[in-house]
């Protein structure tokens, strides 16, 4: 978006001052807007037409309310178009599970507000699952255990979610949904044997049921219900910043 839109009609907001410090000098106007603070978050988005708002990093009841803090000060604020991070799934008829719940919550809630909006329904993660292969080699002996079967996603990377976004944000669409995948629809099988292809690494993949998986989670540290950061929960977990 930098590269490509004016600064000058461009605000970015942050949670602090310091996730801000990136952008002085730029020509971008910053303010510091905090979810957890709803009354500065009317005054953090004056002056927008359109705004993206990026799903927060955790579930459950907390996310819900401070999305819906986030869209109600948009609206009070005078904002046209909300550029909203969903999930693949969200518009699934019969979806039902703990994280993509609160996407299709989010998206109702947006669409019962009356602003404008697009749906960028983003596909998993592929960090997520550099992490699990790293994770395989360096502490489950070479084992990716996972409860995926023969389901295909096509994964993609967090920097061209942030990419469709920005484009998303400086096109004229407005009141569709935008499905954000990858190039090609794999097994974890199938990327595991890239992932192998690419590192010389020899991991297998072992299919293991729901109760098994979510057994896993546990050993790594990751709650059911998260009130922190991913970041600090699954602290035996290697992150995919740490490369391959």
């Amino acid at each position: 978006m930098l590269a490509k839109y004016d600064h000058s009609l461009l605000i970015f907001t942050a949670p602090t001052e310091k996730g801000l410090e990136a952008y002085k000098g730029t020509g971008v106007e910053t303010r510091v807007a905090d979810f957890n603070n709803p009354d500065n978050l009317v005054e953090g988005f004056k002056g927008a037409d359109t705004m993206i708002l990026i799903s927060m990093p955790f579930v459950g009841p907390r996310r819900r309310k401070v999305q819906k803090a986030a869209i109600d000060a948009a609206k009070a604020a005078g904002v046209n178009r909300l550029v909203y991070t969903s999930i693949v799934g969200a518009g699934e008829k019969d979806i039902d599970t703990y994280e993509v719940n609160d996407h299709v919550y989010t998206e109702s809630y947006i669409k019962e507000s009356g602003l404008h909006y697009l749906f960028m329904r983003d596909s998993q993660y592929a960090e997520a699952m550099v992490s699990n292969y790293i994770n395989a080699y360096t502490n489950t002996n070479n084992v990716l255990a996972n409860n995926m079967g023969r389901g295909k996603m096509a994964y993609i990377s967090r920097d061209d979610c942030a990419v469709a976004a920005a484009y998303a944000a400086m096109s004229d669409w407005s009141d569709r949904v935008v499905d954000v995948n990858g190039a090609e629809p794999l097994t974890i099988g199938e990327y595991i044997e890239i992932a192998n292809q690419v590192t010389g690494h020899h991991v297998k993949c072992v299919e293991i049921n729901d109760e098994e998986q979510y057994a896993f989670f546990d050993s790594i540290g990751v709650p059911l219900t998260t009130e922190q950061m991913w970041a600090q929960t699954a602290t035996k977990f290697p992150s995919a910043a740490m490369g391959w």
